[in-house]
């Protein structure tokens, strides 16, 4: 499964070659070497409609470790992540081909930010549920359920929607998390999850440039309103 995580934007300077997002946490007794998120132009452009950049993403984990080939324990250490996204010229969205957690900290690196904004999307499930381009709904991931002994509960099948348990978890307050359905796209079946963070997940690996336009498509027709 191959994750694509979608942010809007209105501000975003594609003159600017990289950039260094400001440090919001500091870490006591430490001046250099803190973590920090950061992004650059991909030295190549090849795919239209789309500016590629390379991103870096720096966490601190405070954790007990040893390196290898050193005996002394450490306690923590920043843990680096790189990853890629791209900006599309057309629907002014970024779109990180990375991990829900690196999507997470690139948001909240980036939420108090001066030179660029990021927003969230507000998914609709319903909306979703009810769009015809999608071909059936074969997966609903739920959560916030009713029985406190049970964190999440998965509903397989063809046109779950519409059985009577699935109406009766969200009749008692049950949330979706995340939908798996078949899409049509170009006359093609694409089997893909979306979840409530604004996450496209495809089940197939695609081409890269095939990927990016399924994925804006997906974004337009379901989740942009």
């Amino acid at each position: 499964m191959v994750p694509y995580y979608i942010l809007k934007t209105c501000n975003f300077n594609t003159d600017n070659e990289s950039y260094f997002c400001p440090i919001q946490n500091s870490i006591d007794s430490v001046v250099l070497n803190v973590p920090t998120t950061q992004f650059i132009k991909h030295p190549q452009q090849i795919i239209t409609g789309y500016i590629k950049y390379d991103l870096t993403c720096e966490t601190l984990i405070k954790k007990k470790a040893r390196a290898l080939g050193y005996e002394d324990p450490f306690l923590e250490f920043i843990l680096i992540a790189d990853e890629t996204f791209y900006y599309s010229q057309q629907s002014d969205i970024v779109i990180l081909n990375a991990k829900k957690d690196i999507y997470s900290k690139f948001y909240q690196d980036f939420k108090k930010d001066s030179t660029y904004s990021f927003e969230k999307i507000d998914v609709d499930f319903k909306k979703i549920i009810k769009d015809r381009r999608s071909l059936g709904i074969k997966g609903i991931w739920l959560g916030e359920l009713p029985d406190i002994n049970i964190n999440s509960l998965l509903l397989l099948g063809n046109n779950v929607e519409d059985s009577n348990h699935y109406e009766q978890m969200i009749a008692a307050g049950a949330k979706i998390k995340n939908i798996t359905i078949v899409y049509d796209f170009n006359n093609e079946q694409e089997k893909i999850m979306i979840t409530k963070e604004g996450g496209i997940i495809l089940y197939h690996h695609k081409k890269e440039t095939d990927a990016l336009v399924l994925v804006e498509d997906v974004y337009n027709k379901l989740l942009k309103f």
